[in-house]
């Protein structure tokens, strides 16, 4: 019987598919393939490889598939690559790669390094077959719906069904996928290269077997990265085709330019050629590279600009994702050589944010705005404007601008300032900006400004925020080039309140006159001039100009230029103070012109108040001549320290104010506004009489409040009191007096201070005096009635004679007696009055005699000899009695002349005493007694 092994020797092999069926009836083992195939290959080749083919297609399932070839893997290399090639060149390529994807990877690698590369060179073939494989295995893939197989299930096997044992399990296709190209890329060399020789015939493939092919390839695991190396390996067209497809099956330009950029330059080139030959914009590749880091944004850049991508084109597309990629572009830009004049001129013709965006960043890089004016100035003089235009618009940038003015010509310093301004900023805005070395480039500016046609009037008012030199060299600028003083005025008169001011003292300081500037605005109107006036700065110049007008433009100068310096916060006071540097004459004529231009007293005064005791006399004195009254000046300053009102009423006092209008003011206000105007009337010559005079003619506190002054003014009692005493009437002598004892002042002190004045005063003191102590008074009692009439007789009215119940103080009488008691006219004092002696009464009463024959000048004699060498002794040793003066009183022959008041008195008392009382000798002493009676 013959063996199996004979049996498939035997089979006809012309037709392999006749013979497969013949070999599968037989139903043969894998293990006895091998021996069949050696012994057809030990006569004939051709038959051997015949037998390989038609075996292979006879396989029911995948698992014979893979046990067959698995048997194979495992033959010696000559009989491995013999059977794969005749399986290769037989059509049966695919077979072979789908089972070495389903057997382990070793026996896989090894039956694809036979299979493909058995040489040492990739055959074309088995390339082809992979691609076929893999396409295979796509369209498997895309349909994503096929049943689970059973197990091991027997099928005709044939290329269209070559997936179909394992339909039901996707995950197992995906697996076989992966490693059929495992073996495949392990058998070449690497995947790239599996990938380019299995694309070598790409160019006669329909669409969907390359998107297939693609989906095979990332569905198993690959790099976008790889396929794309290894279709670019294989040509550029493989890889447009692939790039195309892979697009097609939901793959990014993103995905693509990622599988690329870290890749040879010319990978990234053909991957961004490729995709705009795909009709991708340069804009769906820019703007990808939001957000990526820069080594990326520059090879692309790079890669753009070499495919003839134009600078320009990228960075618009740039700024169509936002400011913060376009700066990314220009450094890519910039990092690939670019020059920046390049990038910034290609900006230019494109929306304003792009170049501001190209001018920042390249400023970031380190060029300045100086530098890249400079530059794109070099590239043609147009772009000067639009680029100072975007400058002007960035932080800082205005300062290398006017840097760069510094330097230029007039023709590029016309295009900085007419781009300056159509960026909607100010000449003043560039001015600012240079440096005080650069002072001199500010005609530059003010030159171009006027050249390109720019008025007057917006030229200064573009002067807003230029201050100190620099808007001294603008305006010294416009009249130096020509622009007059009319120009100057009226272009001045349109701006702000602030910068009109600015503009004038700054004129000031460029040599214009205050005189010419006024005079030019008194010619345009008085609306004009008012407006000057309100705005001009150094006042002098005005004040010079302002008096030497006539009188109705002085006044209407004035009201305005006090209008206008209280519009800015500053009242008159910057007149006044100009006013008093230039001399009480000037500042009389000021005074003047700004009361009857109606400013305020209350100013003036306020503004005299601070400027010193000078200042305060000279408004007072204006005041007062400008037919102003006490009160309407003195409201100001009623409540205000005593130097305020002193120095006002100092004034007035110059201007012939009376001395009765200031008391009467001072009478209804304190003390201190009194003392006030006391001091300077003293000080102008009025009296302290006169002031008394004056006051008491006041109710109320005025006259307290003028002897408080007086005090206050350092006068003595002495001189208060002298003033009280010397008035016309007594009445008015005893309102001082009063005064003086409710401002608590001692009599004994009153009285002293009347003693220094002299015998009359201190008689009319003496007298006021004792009223401020109105006591209880006794008439004589019979025995004093008695005893005095045995003295006196009828030379005195006894019944009027007083005796006081109640004393003055004690230091009173010390002061005028020695604490005796003394007599003023009728009544009759005592220190110490509980017992009066008839003696000490006879005393008494001879002062009694005396006031009746002298009048009250008897007490100020009787003080006076108090308070004399002479005293009360008239040359006794006993006084007593007086024994011892005989001879005196003999000597003087009865002449009571010849002894004084108090020495008068104790000659009666003891003429008394030594007659009446002790019967002794009196015949000295009768003569001056007889002289007493009557």
């Amino acid at each position: 019987m013959a063996t199996l092994t004979t049996k498939l020797v035997a089979i006809s092999l012309q037709n392999a598919d006749k013979a497969a069926t013949q070999i599968r009836a037989l139903k043969p083992t894998v293990d006895e393939f091998a021996p069949a195939f050696k012994q057809l290959a030990a006569t004939d080749h051709t038959k051997a490889d015949a037998f390989a083919v038609a075996y292979t297609r006879s396989l029911e399932s995948h698992d014979q598939l893979a046990l067959h070839f698995d048997q194979v893997a495992r033959l010696a290399d000559a009989d491995r690559v013999a059977i794969l090639a005749a399986n290769r060149e037989g059509g049966n390529g695919i077979a072979v790669i789908h089972a070495a994807a389903l057997l382990p990877a070793a026996q896989g690698q090894v039956l694809m390094k036979s299979f493909m590369n058995p040489t040492g060179v990739v055959n074309d073939r088995a390339a082809r077959d992979f691609a076929d494989w893999l396409t295979s295995a796509g369209a498997l893939l895309r349909e994503k719906n096929v049943p689970i197989p059973a197990e091991n299930p027997p099928h005709d096997w044939g290329l269209g069904d070559l997936w179909d044992g394992i339909k039901d399990g996707v995950g197992k296709i995906v697996d076989a996928v992966k490693s059929g190209i495992d073996a495949v890329t392990h058998a070449v060399g690497d995947i790239v290269s599996a990938v380019a020789n299995a694309l070598k015939d790409i160019a006669g493939w329909a669409a969907d077997q390359v998107r297939d092919f693609v989906r095979a390839v990332l569905t198993a695991g690959k790099a976008l990265a790889d396929l794309i190396s290894g279709a670019l390996k294989a040509s550029y067209d493989a890889l447009k085709k692939i790039a195309q497809a892979a697009l097609e099956i939901g793959k990014t330009i993103g995905d693509l330019l990622v599988s690329a950029i870290n890749q040879a330059a010319n990978i990234l080139s053909s991957v961004a050629r490729a995709l705009l030959e795909l009709g991708k914009s340069v804009a769906d590749l820019v703007g990808w590279l939001v957000g990526k880091a820069a080594a990326i944004v520059n090879k692309l850049v790079q890669t753009l600009v070499q495919l003839g991508r134009a600078v320009a084109e990228v960075l618009t597309q740039a700024i169509r994702f936002g400011a913060a990629l376009a700066a990314a572009v220009v450094r890519g830009l910039v990092a690939i050589g670019r020059a920046a004049a390049e990038i910034i001129v290609a900006a230019i013709t494109n929306p304003s944010n792009l170049l501001n965006t190209v001018l920042t960043t390249l400023n970031q890089l380190g060029h300045t705005f100086k530098s890249m004016i400079e530059q794109v100035a070099a590239a043609g003089a147009g772009f000067i404007r639009t680029v100072a235009r975007t400058m002007a618009g960035i932080a800082g940038a205005l300062k290398d601008l006017a840097a760069y003015v510094a330097e230029s010509a007039i023709a590029a310093v016309k295009e900085v300032v007419q781009g300056v301004l159509d960026a909607g900023r100010t000449i003043g805005d560039l001015i600012v900006q240079l440096a005080q070395s650069a002072i001199a480039a500010v005609r530059n500016i003010i030159d171009a400004a006027i050249q390109i046609g720019m008025t007057a009037v917006k030229l200064l008012k573009g002067l807003a925020g230029v201050v100190g030199d620099l808007l001294t060299a603008a305006v010294k600028a416009f009249f130096d080039l020509g622009k007059g003083i009319v120009d100057f005025v009226r272009a001045t008169m349109a701006s702000s309140f602030d910068l009109a001011r600015d503009l004038i003292n700054a004129a000031i300081r460029a040599g214009r006159a205050a005189a010419q500037l006024l005079s030019s605005a008194l010619e345009q109107g008085f609306v004009v001039l008012r407006r000057v006036l309100r705005t001009l700065g150094p006042i002098g110049g005005v004040l010079d100009w302002l008096v030497a007008q006539a009188e109705d433009v002085s006044l209407l100068a004035m009201r305005e230029l006090v209008a206008g310096l209280s519009a800015a916060g500053q009242a008159v006071n910057a007149i006044l103070n100009w006013a008093k540097a230039a001399g009480d004459a000037m500042m009389r004529k000021v005074i003047g012109l700004l009361d009857a231009a109606g400013s305020a007293v209350s100013m003036m005064i306020d503004w005299a108040k601070t400027a010193g005791g000078a200042a305060l006399s000279l408004v007072g004195e204006v005041l007062i001549r400008a037919q102003h009254t006490i009160d309407d000046v003195l409201l100001w300053v009623e409540k205000d320290a005593i130097p305020i009102v002193a120095g006002i009423v100092k004034g007035m006092i110059a201007a012939g104010a009376k001395v009765a209008d200031l008391i009467t003011w001072a009478a209804a206000r304190t003390v201190e506004a009194m003392q006030a105007v006391a001091g300077e009337l003293l000080a102008a010559g009025t009296t302290m009489a006169e002031l008394v005079a004056d006051t008491i003619a006041h109710p109320g506190n005025a006259l307290t409040n003028l002897v408080k002054a007086f005090e206050a003014l350092g006068k003595t009692l002495k001189d208060i009191v002298n003033s009280a005493l010397i008035q016309p009437t007594q009445d008015a002598a005893r309102q001082v007096f009063d005064v003086l004892k409710a401002l608590g002042k001692n009599a004994l002190d009153v009285l002293k201070a009347a003693a220094e004045l002299g015998g009359s005063a201190l008689a009319l003191a003496l007298t006021m005096v004792l009223e401020w102590f109105p006591g209880s008074y006794r008439a004589l009692s019979a025995t004093e009635h008695a005893e005095a009439q045995k003295v006196f007789g009828a030379a005195i009215p006894l019944d009027e004679v007083r005796v006081a119940a109640m004393s003055p103080p004690v230091d009173l009488i010390e002061w005028i007696n020695g604490q005796r008691p003394f007599t003023t006219m009728f009544l009759i004092n005592f220190a110490s009055w509980a017992e009066v002696k008839i003696e000490t009464l006879m005393h008494e009463m001879t002062h009694v005699w005396q006031g009746i024959q002298t009048g009250p000048m008897y007490m100020v004699q009787a003080i006076e000899a108090q308070m004399s060498s002479e005293g009360y002794n008239y040359g006794y040793t006993d006084g007593d009695t007086g024994e011892g003066a005989q001879g005196a009183l003999n000597a003087a022959a009865g002449d009571f002349s010849k002894f004084n008041r108090e020495q008068q008195a104790q000659i009666v008392m003891h003429y008394y005493v030594r007659k009446f009382e002790r019967s002794l000798d009196a015949t000295a002493w009768e003569p001056y007694g007889q002289l007493v009676h009557a």
